[in-house]
């Protein structure tokens, strides 16, 4: 009896991916692609996972010659190799496991994304892979007078196509977090909500699609007059590694939180307010001041020591 039932509910499980996966919002082929989203919706998941999968399309095609240079039947000149530049740490090569024990071999990681790549300062070899995780984080709303901004980034996401042919995939917590002459290139912007798992080792999160058109952002009708759309992928439990022994599937491809070491340099201090009773008149009061809101108006960014100025300040007026 136990085992008929075990039986049916693997039954209805692997129907219910299958159906899940068919419905499912297949990923767009556009050029440049936007994910957003608010925190843990998957958006640097699913980038990561299409970044990987297009630059191994790619690389594939790249080996079988399909990118060369030809003259008729002659190969005039052989295409460099497509590569996957990311600002995040990306594993693309799998480690190997056998008895628990790691075979050693040379792993290999994604090329480093750097200024110079996106100021068009350093060449990216034609059909790569471009990831920017948190592209606000580089070019925000305010940056709207910086020239690098305006005009090399700017140029080089208007002609990406031209210059590389490749896919430039972008994530952020909110498109409005990104400067607007960035903003009016990606034209198609997946808002990603209600990440969850489903049946175990997949996810699935909504997605809704939409549009800017002349500094106005629309959203898809298809959006508006039935259910929301979907992404749909594999998502392996982390405590279920021991039983991949090979991780084919289970491997680790990036840190979701790679940016963790950022926040050892934040000291801890000895709180001096203790909750003691359910009333309370503290309210949190930021540091803040007529110059310091004039000096980053002005230049958009303050060095840490001079804001440690400003803090100073601050206690010395309380």
């Amino acid at each position: 009896m136990l085992f008929m039932i075990v039986f049916l509910i693997v039954i209805v499980g692997i129907i219910s991916v299958i159906l899940n996966y068919i419905r499912s919002k297949k990923f767009p082929q556009d050029t440049v692609i936007c994910l957003t989203g608010g925190l843990g919706t998957g958006k640097t998941l699913i980038a990561v996972d299409r970044a990987i999968k297009e630059y191994r399309k790619r690389l594939f095609m790249w080996r079988l010659g399909i990118y060369n240079k030809r003259k008729g039947f002659k190969v005039v000149k052989r295409a460099e190799m497509p590569k996957l530049y990311s600002n995040i740490p990306i594993l693309l090569k799998r480690p190997v496991y056998i008895s628990k024990k790691v075979i050693p071999y040379r792993e290999y990681f994604s090329e480093v994304l750097t200024y110079e790549h996106i100021l068009l300062l350093d060449r990216i070899p034609e059909y790569s892979v471009v990831l920017i995780d948190e592209v606000g984080q580089v070019a925000d709303q305010y940056q709207y007078d910086n020239p690098f901004i305006m005009q090399n980034l700017q140029k080089f996401i208007r002609y990406f196509r031209h210059f590389i042919d490749g896919r430039l995939i972008l994530t952020d917590q909110s498109s409005s977090n990104i400067v607007v002459a960035i903003r009016r290139r990606i034209n198609k912007i997946y808002n990603l909500h209600d990440f969850r798992r489903n049946w175990f080792f997949f996810y699935k999160v909504k997605v809704q699609e939409l549009f800017i058109t002349e500094d106005i952002m629309a959203t898809s009708e298809q959006n508006i007059h039935k259910e929301y759309e979907y992404f749909y992928g594999v998502l392996p439990l982390k405590w279920l590694r021991f039983l991949d022994i090979t991780r084919l599937w289970t491997y680790k491809k990036y840190d979701s939180r790679c940016y963790s070491i950022m926040y050892d340099d934040v000291k801890q201090k000895l709180n001096e307010r203790q909750h003691e009773d359910y009333k309370t008149d503290y309210v949190i009061d930021i540091p803040n001041n007529n110059e310091m809101r004039k000096e980053f108006k002005a230049k958009g960014f303050i060095p840490a020591d001079k804001m440690q100025e400003y803090i100073k300040q601050y206690l010395s007026s309380k």
